[in-house]
């Protein structure tokens, strides 16, 4: 059986299942009623697998993945709370480098023209990805405290000028041209972009690597302006693949949500910022890159 998102795009009945369990799971994978996360991301995992989207060995990483972020605390110190913690920074880069074998992730947009200038462009229900996320914002994370709404009006303004600094600097070196569009399989799109793509890829960045540099650099001089910096770079380094250019833009954007997670301690915030500019990439530019 299949199912259609919305005009003509098509996907599995086994797709759809497993992604509303997962998306839901993930959409409250940062309240405080973790067992109801908890049972949706199950109920997530064991569609996956009858679905054969995942095998054993995903499932035990899964498990060893959760078990290693319950353990973890940045409160903690001790040589077995710093092993924790390398554990969590190398699994989690091979996780979502998707380098971890027993994941068969569907597809859920596939091989489709979204810019008739870029290359041909896929989307798949990364559970590997979505292991990440979901763990790192349950038993990592931080419950965010209560600030102005000044902080969150210069935190807008900071995330604004950083759009328009490497909207320019894509636009001007060739990167992306203006390529205003909203094709019928954009539902699906942001659904899995927002759940899944941007709550890992900041969970990892900000809530857990920037926590960390943060950490090491307390009572440093400069030590905020570092964090960032630091935060965006590795960020950048990240879309290297891409091309210099395109990790350039990425390391001025992630240096915006590094300042947003910094003033805020909410990781809501620059996962919206973050989603916000992919939203504005998709939508009105080329995607993801002139070729």
């Amino acid at each position: 059986m299949s199912i259609t998102l919305l005009g003509t795009h098509v996907i599995s009945t086994g797709t759809a299942l497993a992604g509303i369990s997962l998306i839901s799971a993930m959409a409250i994978s940062n309240l405080r009623k973790r067992y109801v996360g908890i049972t949706l991301f199950s109920i997530a995992l064991l569609i996956a697998y009858y679905y054969s989207y995942i095998d054993i060995t995903a499932l035990s990483v899964a498990a060893f993945y959760g078990f290693i972020c319950h353990q973890f605390s940045f409160k903690n110190k001790g040589a077995l709370n710093v092993a924790y913690g390398v554990l969590i920074f190398i699994l989690s880069a091979i996780l979502l480098l998707h380098a971890v074998p027993g994941f068969h992730n569907p597809i859920v947009i596939d091989s489709v023209a979204v810019s008739s200038n870029a290359p041909l462009y896929s989307q798949y229900l990364n559970f590997d990805k979505a292991i990440v996320g979901f763990f790192l914002l349950i038993y990592v994370i931080s419950t965010p405290p209560k600030i102005s709404y000044h902080s969150y009006l210069a935190i807008i303004i900071g995330c604004s000028f950083s759009y328009g600094v490497a909207i320019l600097l894509a636009t001007t070196s060739g990167l992306v041209d203006y390529d205003i569009k909203f094709p019928d399989y954009i539902l699906g799109w942001i659904l899995i972009n927002l759940f899944v793509t941007t709550y890992a890829e900041e969970a990892f960045f900000r809530g857990f690597v920037q926590t960390a540099i943060s950490k090491c650099l307390a009572n440093k001089p400069y030590n905020e302006a570092i964090t960032c910096l630091s935060s965006g770079v590795l960020f950048g380094l990240a879309h290297l693949p891409a091309g210099i250019t395109y990790s350039a833009v990425a390391a001025i954007l992630g240096t915006s949500y590094a300042y947003g997670y910094l003033r805020t301690g909410n990781i809501l915030v620059p996962i919206i910022a973050h989603f916000l500019f992919n939203l504005i990439h998709f939508t009105v530019f080329t995607y993801q890159l002139i070729v």
